[in-house]
């Protein structure tokens, strides 16, 4: 009788209070770090953006969590208090150095990213990084996420879904343009045309 009477306080504690702290690793899960007609921001600026994603059961309150392109610096930009991501939530925080940080309004890192390749860094207020991109170079208007939502594996996205699921098709690479024998433009004379491209593996 006792120990049913404890299983059930038991129980009734956990549905009731759940911790918005819980560690249900929050993850990047889509970047893009050269938006040039993707989407806009509320004062209409084309800016790099980040999108978490909480994979749990759980809400987190992202309070003084940090984010980063810098391994020197976990804390660059700091969350505001009482900042929560709730369980299959996607967040968009813009990366557009306009340092926004009103939890009551759209969320803007004081930094943004590299396209050329940069570290990203989630970090807990503990000082544990819990998520990183390596540097990767991303092209303009590009993205780079986790197929599905919260996987293991990145890819290429040339249809970004920012604050939504990935669900378009994903690419391991973008190959750079083939390269062509002459140069644009008019010729009189006709001539024999060569395209080739650095990789041994694409077919043209």
């Amino acid at each position: 009788m006792k120990l049913n009477a404890i299983f059930c306080w038991f129980s009734i504690s956990l549905f009731f209070t759940p911790s918005l702290h819980a560690q249900n690793n929050i993850i990047l899960n889509e970047v893009m770090a050269s938006n040039a007609t993707t989407i806009s921001d509320e004062d209409g600026d084309y800016e790099d953006w980040i999108e978490l994603f909480n994979p749990g059961e759980q809400a987190t309150d992202l309070s003084g969590y940090g984010l980063s392109d810098d391994y020197d610096d976990l804390f660059k930009w700091v969350f505001p208090k009482e900042t929560f991501i709730y369980p299959g939530e996607f967040m968009l925080i813009w990366a557009s150095g306009k340092d926004q940080n009103d939890p009551e309004k759209r969320l803007h890192t004081n930094f943004r990213i590299y396209s050329g390749g940069e570290e990203l860094l989630l970090t807990q207020p503990d000082g544990i990084t819990i998520d990183e991109l390596p540097p990767t170079p991303i092209p303009t208007d590009i993205s780079y996420g986790r197929k599905p939502n919260g996987g293991e594996n990145w890819y290429f996205f040339i249809e970004p879904t920012p604050g939504q699921s990935n669900t378009s098709e994903a690419y391991d690479e973008i190959l750079t343009p083939p390269v062509f024998s002459r140069k644009g433009g008019f010729y009189e004379n006709g001539f024999y045309l060569e395209i080739t491209h650095p990789s041994p593996d694409v077919t043209i």
